[in-house]
């Protein structure tokens, strides 16, 4: 089987981004692959790829809570990653900033592999 350039998630088609509009959106699945999203105006979020139960997804790490957690939390390849959009709070000047519930459970080594 051969991979195409097209297959490459640096160049994944917009409608495979994952969006968080109303609470309890929620995404699932296993990191395959890791970058940097590099935005117009020259800032920078993670950009994971999840390998969901629908298939390949792009969730892009821009809003700052959500940012901040996966800083801490440091998810890797292999990792299996769940998102929950918890809550929306109303700011001055009509923004408003996301919350989510991050839950990361870390990939376990393949015994084979010790052998």
């Amino acid at each position: 089987m051969s991979t195409s350039i097209w297959d490459d998630p640096a160049i994944a088609s917009n409608s495979d981004y994952i969006k968080f509009e109303n609470i309890g959106d929620t995404v699932t699945g296993v990191v395959v692959d890791i970058g940097i999203q590099t935005w117009a105006d020259g800032s920078k979020s993670p950009k994971l790829v999840l390998r969901t139960k629908t298939g390949d997804r792009v969730l892009t790490a821009s809003q700052v809570q959500l940012k901040n957690r996966m800083g801490e939390l440091r998810p890797e390849k292999g990792d299996t990653l769940k998102v929950t959009l918890e809550s929306i709070e109303k700011l001055q000047g009509g923004k408003t900033m996301k919350k989510f519930e991050v839950v990361v459970k870390r990939a376990t080594p393949d015994t084979d592999d010790l052998i």
